[in-house]
């Protein structure tokens, strides 16, 4: 037998490779200084920086750095005070009110089933489609009060359910009793509404006098697991309107899972059976207005309350909540009152593309900077023109009123 002496392997990086490396990042930064150098002093001895000034060329650099990034370069102060507030509230927490949500254990499993299979609808059967649906009892524990709940897992992107953490929920109070003077409310993390814009969104629209959510801060408590800061948003129901000030009337929506694009949409209603049993003529004249803005007929136009709806999208121009704007987000108020069609503010989410060249009255022309709601044209064009190349004066009066009001540094 013969016994061979292992090799000791040897890793180390030659000394004159390494030496080479140094010496290749030494030059290159070397070059670096020469070629900066260089410029300037070009640039300040020549014509370039008469034409072009330094303020114009970072302006011009800081937007193509926020076109493509989002960043915006002359707002860095800004960022490092929100940044260095969100360590020191991290640090210290934040005083919210604290809202409790007890549930069992076979609840909670048929919640996460519901998580889990929300984003693969499509593939599900019928019963489990109807378990999607399914609410589940629990307890809420405000301000020392217990409340009885039913709720489901809600929202239609992945932000709502894909973490546990940070699931979002539709809840309605029971034994008739109200939480913050709601019945009906969802629950869910403020980026799902792009943070501080959704609340001063709904807060301009109150301002103005529209129909607006209710929005509140808590922080959520899931049997007994701090969950972090959520966000309360009112449901669709009669408190809603008639915490507004109206009398009740029907609330209307689209069905999602049909068409969202206009006029590929099919209008849906909360509240349909109660409806149906209560008022069911009052529910149909709110389906065929709506049907007449979506097949542009003549009769819609004296069922439309133009100013409310200048005063919304006047809102929306302002804070840029264009996703809110669309037929498939706003809600739909029928005022049995006036027997007139009314925007109900809702999911404006800021945000969502570049719109700061760009307002409604823009969809005028061809060629607006209308970013992805281009393709949502024809729905915007109900309200500006009454036929082809015929302004609507009433709406667009009333439109341009409100923008000066709302824009004004008063």
């Amino acid at each position: 037998m013969i016994f061979k002496k292992k090799k000791k392997l040897n890793f180390k990086t030659p000394k004159n490779l390494y030496e080479k490396i140094k010496t290749y990042f030494s030059f290159l930064f070397l070059a670096q200084i020469i070629i900066i150098t260089a410029f300037f002093l070009w640039y300040f001895n020549s014509y370039a920086h008469k034409a072009h000034s330094p303020t114009k060329i970072f302006n011009i650099i800081s937007q193509n750095v926020k076109n493509f990034t989002g960043f915006e370069l002359n707002k860095i102060d800004e960022y490092i005070k929100i940044y260095s507030l969100g360590v020191y509230y991290n640090v210290v927490g934040v005083n919210l009110e604290t809202l409790e949500l007890n549930i069992n254990q076979r609840g909670l499993i048929e919640l996460d089933f519901q998580r889990q299979s929300r984003g693969k609808i499509d593939q599900l059967d019928e019963k489990n489609k109807k378990r999607l649906k399914r609410l589940i009892n629990g307890s809420l524990i405000y301000n020392g009060e217990k409340f009885p709940v039913k709720l489901r897992v809600k929202g239609e992107r992945p932000i709502h359910f894909e973490d546990l953490n940070s699931t979002s929920y539709k809840m309605d109070i029971r034994s008739g009793k109200k939480l913050l003077g709601l019945e009906e409310f969802s629950i869910q993390k403020p980026i799902a509404r792009n943070y501080i814009y959704e609340y001063i969104f709904h807060k301009l629209n109150h301002e103005l006098g529209n129909i607006s959510l209710d929005y509140k801060v808590v922080n959520f408590v899931v049997n007994g697991t701090d969950r972090g800061v959520f966000t309360i948003e009112e449901g669709f129901s009669k408190e809603l309107i008639e915490r507004n000030g109206l009398r009740n009337g029907p609330i209307f929506g689209i069905n999602d899972r049909v068409g969202q694009q206009f006029p590929n949409i099919i209008f849906d209603s909360y509240s349909e059976l109660n409806w149906l049993a209560t008022n069911p003529q009052l529910l149909k004249t709110g389906y065929s207005v709506l049907n007449s803005i979506k097949y542009n007929t003549k009769d819609y136009e004296k069922f439309i309350d133009w100013e409310s709806w200048a005063k919304f999208f006047a809102v929306t121009d302002l804070v840029e909540t264009y996703h809110g704007a669309l037929a498939k987000s706003v809600r739909f108020y029928y005022n049995p009152v006036i027997g007139k069609i009314q925007p109900i503010s809702f999911d404006g989410h800021h945000g969502t593309g570049d719109f700061s060249d760009f307002i409604i009255l823009d969809f005028i022309n061809k060629d607006s900077n209308c970013s992805w709601i281009c393709d949502e044209r024809e729905w915007f064009l109900r309200f500006l023109y009454e036929e082809e190349n015929i302004l609507r004066s009433d709406f667009i009066n009333y439109y341009l009123q409100y923008l000066d009001k709302i824009t004004d540094e008063k």
